[in-house]
């Protein structure tokens, strides 16, 4: 590990005792990825004491699910669910992609990042496979930028996290 990278574990470990930071996140959604840089940052992640996240292209991402087992993950997030049927097809894949005792060391989670996805998530709780969810994470700035919220710390964003987090726990999810 070189000096910058040993700075970050640093500034990480720091983040992580003095602010809460818990897991960081990379984003196979984009294109220009480097499997690479995947790989670098989560040895630098790890190193930190901290979960490492990847973000795959979409619901039905197989490729993206396949190198997240294969570099070791501790969380898959499934972006942009909108409907009942989207979350159904990355559980399902979840569990086609990862043998039972994998599954029960993963957290499985999604991104509520736009209008639909929250309209419809009561709707997506009652999915026939919700069992395998372990989280929902909430995209804040896209979500406010959907509902045509200016300030992602506005007090309408908090409320609309409030709603969205106070179902999921109503559902038993974290």
């Amino acid at each position: 590990m070189n000096s910058l990278e040993k700075k970050m574990v640093g500034i990480l470990k720091t983040l992580r005792e003095n602010y809460g930071v818990t897991a960081i996140k990379v984003n196979m959604e984009a294109e220009g990825t480097r499997l690479e840089e995947i790989l670098k940052t989560k040895d630098i992640v790890l190193n930190a004491g901290l979960e490492f996240t990847v973000k795959i292209g979409g619901c039905e991402a197989v490729t993206d699910m396949r190198l997240s087992r294969i570099y070791g993950v501790n969380t898959v997030m499934g972006p942009m669910i909108e409907s009942t049927f989207a979350l159904e097809k990355y559980l399902a894949m979840v569990e086609s992609e990862y043998d039972a005792e994998e599954i029960e060391d993963l957290k499985v989670v999604i991104n509520i990042e736009t209008v639909d996805g929250y309209k419809n998530f009561d709707k997506l709780m009652a999915a026939s496979n919700i069992h395998l969810l372990k989280g929902i994470v909430l995209g804040r700035t896209d979500l406010a930028a959907a509902l045509k919220i200016k300030d992602v710390n506005a007090p309408e964003m908090l409320e609309v996290a409030k709603e969205v987090f106070n179902k999921a726990s109503q559902s038993s999810l974290p």
